[in-house]
C-alpha cells in the first residue's frame, strides 16, 4: 500500500508522520469495511457505526466523517491510487491522544472478486466466556474486540479455529468477530439483537439475502445450545471474514448447502448496492 487517507487528505505512506500522536494514543476504535464490484457497498453503514462509537466514548467526531459522500468518494480514490481494483479491506480507525483525534483509513487487497467464502468448514467449540445481554455497549465493536480476542485465546487445541459465544443465560449469543446463522428446514435462524449479539453491519444483507433463497427468517432471544447442535447447516459471517461455513461444533457435524446459495445472494445484492454507488463515488 502506497497511499492512505490522514484527517480526510490523501497522503503517501512515507509521507505520514504522526509519532508524537501515536507515542500519545490509542486505536479507540478500529472498523473493517469490505470493497468489491467497483465501489465499497456498505461503506455508510460502517462510517455511521464509527460515529456511534465516538459518541459512546465521548470522542469529538472528526469532522471528514460528517460529509459521507464526499469521504466515499477520496475513500475510493485512495483505492485507485494504490490499484486495489478487485476487493479487499478498508481499514478506518480512530486515534485519540490528550489533544487531538486523527482518522487513519487504508487499504488491503484481495486476489478474488467476491464477497469471501470458505469451501473448507471451520471446527467450533463453545466458549466458555459468556456476554451480558443486558449491557448496552454489545452492540459496539470496540466493546466486544477483547472479549472476542480473549474467547480464540482459548483456543489451545489446533483443531479448532473459532469459536461460539453464549449470553448469561446460556443462550447463543454470537461467535468472535461474527454473527452465527442456523438452518434447520426451510428456517434461517439466528439471534436476536435482544439476545446480546453484535450488530454486524454485514448481518441485515445475509438476512435479506437468506429470504431470497426461500428459506423463512427467524431472529430469536433464546437459541439453546441443543436448538444449534440439532441444526441441519451453520454458518457465520462478517464484512472482515467474510463468511464461513461450519463443518462442526465440537463433535457435531452439518451440511454444507445452503450457506453457498446464500452466498450468492449476499454477492448480488453487494454488486447492486456498489454500482448504485458509482455516481456518488
Amino acid at each position: 500500500m502506497k497511499f492512505l487517507l490522514v484527517d480526510g487528505k490523501m497522503l503517501e505512506w512515507n509521507n505520514v508522520v504522526l509519532a508524537e500522536e501515536l507515542i500519545d494514543s490509542q486505536h479507540l476504535i478500529t472498523q473493517k469495511v469490505w470493497f468489491g464490484y467497483g465501489g465499497i457497498p456498505l461503506f455508510e453503514e460502517n462510517v455511521n457505526q464509527v460515529i456511534d462509537q465516538c459518541e459512546q466514548l465521548s470522542i469529538a467526531i472528526p469532522p471528514e466523517l460528517k460529509d459521507k459522500r464526499e469521504l466515499a468518494r477520496i475513500t475510493k480514490r485512495m483505492l485507485n491510487k494504490n490499484k486495489f481494483y478487485r476487493s479487499g479491506l478498508i481499514s478506518i480507525k480512530i486515534l485519540v491522544s490528550t489533544s487531538s483525534v486523527h482518522t487513519i483509513i487504508s487499504g488491503n487487497p484481495f486476489h478474488e472478486f467476491i464477497f469471501p467464502f470458505s469451501e473448507s468448514g471451520l471446527l467450533v467449540k463453545f466458549s466458555g466466556i459468556k456476554k451480558y445481554a443486558g449491557n448496552s455497549l454489545t452492540r459496539f465493536l470496540f466493546f466486544n474486540e477483547r472479549l472476542w480476542q480473549a474467547s480464540i485465546a482459548e483456543l489451545n487445541d489446533k483443531q479448532f479455529q473459532q469459536t461460539v459465544i453464549l449470553n448469561e443465560q446460556g443462550y447463543v449469543c454470537e461467535s468472535a468477530f461474527n454473527n452465527i446463522y442456523m438452518v434447520a428446514g426451510d428456517e434461517l435462524i439466528t439471534p436476536s439483537l435482544q439476545s446480546g449479539c453484535h450488530n454486524n453491519t454485514i448481518r441485515p444483507v445475509v438476512l435479506k439475502a437468506s429470504e431470497k433463497t426461500g428459506l423463512r427468517i427467524s431472529e430469536r432471544n433464546f437459541i439453546t445450545k441443543e436448538m444449534l447442535l440439532t441444526a441441519d447447516e451453520v454458518f457465520i459471517a462478517s464484512e472482515e471474514t467474510g463468511l464461513n461455513w461450519i463443518l462442526g461444533i465440537e463433535t457435531i457435524r452439518y451440511i454444507h448447502y445452503f450457506s453457498k446459495e446464500i452466498n450468492v445472494e449476499i454477492n448480488q445484492l453487494l454488486k447492486s448496492k456498489a454500482i448504485s454507488m458509482h455516481p456518488v463515488i
